[in-house]
């Protein structure tokens, strides 16, 4: 009986390693393989203002298109100095270095070596002085695993996906620290320009209130003239300072954005005009153009 029973496992380990050998290919097959999303028809299904928008070759730069120093210069600051730039950078590096490490393994490893042994020994009986001997010892060796079930091929695919995952995030942060300094920086011109045009109206409406203050003393006037333009002035005059400390505020974010302390942004904010684009907008192909997003571009990877 026991004979039989060791007889029946040796068969039955024997069946499971055959059946493992027959199994290996099959699941090496089943290895997720990275496929594209068909591509969305070649007729956009909108309509774009031409005005507004042009097929023109799209420039990731796109805030150099407002034609503005103070904006180009602002984000190029943004860019070199946010940390979360270079936190992705660096994993960027990262993963590059891990796909060159890994598309190495599909190319023979050779391995070179060299020693030198130098020894000085006295033995006894014979000279005083010691002999000196010299030992020399060179050597390589060299393997090659073939990648027979493709182990090699989606470790290298997947190195190479994620290298590009990491790419697309790096510049999803770029568009977003690129578009959240345009956003602070055209806030502040248009508080800026909001600013003017109630110091315009003050100026206007103080005038308007000297001139009926004179026809009032002059008899030629009432005391409700007087005191209707005195109301107009004093609401001209709340409304000042809410938006000097929203410029202030706007200014503290730019500094934060641009890695400066508040209060020590070297860009010149004195006022301009309000940045326009006086291009249409170069949207490149359209039917691409929801592929052209980082995170889309990252989720596919």
């Amino acid at each position: 009986m026991t004979f039989i029973t060791s007889l029946i496992d040796r068969l039955i380990r024997r069946a499971l390693h055959a059946l493992a050998t027959l199994l290996m290919p099959m699941i090496a097959a089943c290895a997720p393989q990275l496929a594209t999303p068909p591509a969305v028809p070649d007729t956009a299904p909108v309509r774009m203002d031409e005005r507004a928008f042009s097929n023109d070759a799209y420039d990731a730069r796109w805030w150099r298109l407002f034609d503005d120093p103070v904006l180009e210069r602002l984000v190029n600051m943004a860019l070199e100095a946010n940390h979360d730039i270079r936190i992705a950078i660096a994993r960027l590096d990262q993963s590059r270095a891990i796909f060159d490490d890994t598309a190495r393994d599909r190319y023979p490893t050779v391995t070179v070596g060299a020693a030198v042994d130098v020894r000085e020994q006295a033995i006894a009986g014979f000279a005083e002085e010691p002999v000196r001997t010299n030992t020399y010892q060179a050597g390589f060796d060299a393997f090659w695993e073939i990648d027979l079930f493709g182990r090699v091929r989606s470790a290298v695919a997947a190195a190479r996906a994620s290298a590009e995952g990491f790419e697309a995030a790096l510049d999803d942060v770029r568009v977003s620290v690129a578009a959240e300094v345009a956003r602070n920086y055209f806030e502040y011109r248009g508080v800026q320009q909001q600013l003017a045009v109630l110091d315009r109206s003050l100026a206007n409406q103080r005038e308007t209130l000297r001139l009926t203050t004179v026809r009032r003393d002059a008899g030629i006037g009432q005391e409700q003239d007087v005191a209707s333009a005195a109301a107009r002035v004093a609401a001209i005059e709340a409304a000042v300072p809410p938006l000097r400390a929203a410029l202030a505020a706007l200014e503290h974010r730019l500094a934060v954005l641009v890695g400066r302390r508040p209060g020590a942004l070297e860009v010149d904010l004195s006022p301009r005009p309000y940045p326009v684009l006086r291009t249409a907008l170069p949207l490149g192909d359209v039917t691409t153009m929801l592929r052209r997003r980082p995170d889309v571009r990252a989720a596919e990877r």
